[in-house]
């Protein structure tokens, strides 16, 4: 896949950000809407077959991910 495959998935990443950024300044509820989302978690799911289509690494990335993410929650307290 190459440098292309990561330049891509870089810019799909900095496109949320600053898609997340420029709504919750006009918007402050509907930027936390987006940011709640699990777009990240997705496309990281979608990056992962299109990349290696390994589905034992994915699934074990679903689980860790399914785990770690109630761990983090008390960070945006």
């Amino acid at each position: 896949m190459g440098i292309t495959w990561n330049i891509a998935r870089v810019i799909i990443a900095a496109a949320i950000i600053v898609a997340v950024a420029e709504l919750s300044r006009r918007y402050p509820r509907y930027g936390a809407v987006l940011l709640s989302l699990p777009l990240i978690s997705v496309l990281a799911f979608l990056f992962a077959w299109f990349q290696h289509r390994d589905l034992p690494a994915i699934t074990q990335l679903a689980r860790d991910t399914l785990i770690l993410v109630p761990l983090g929650l008390p960070f945006f307290i």
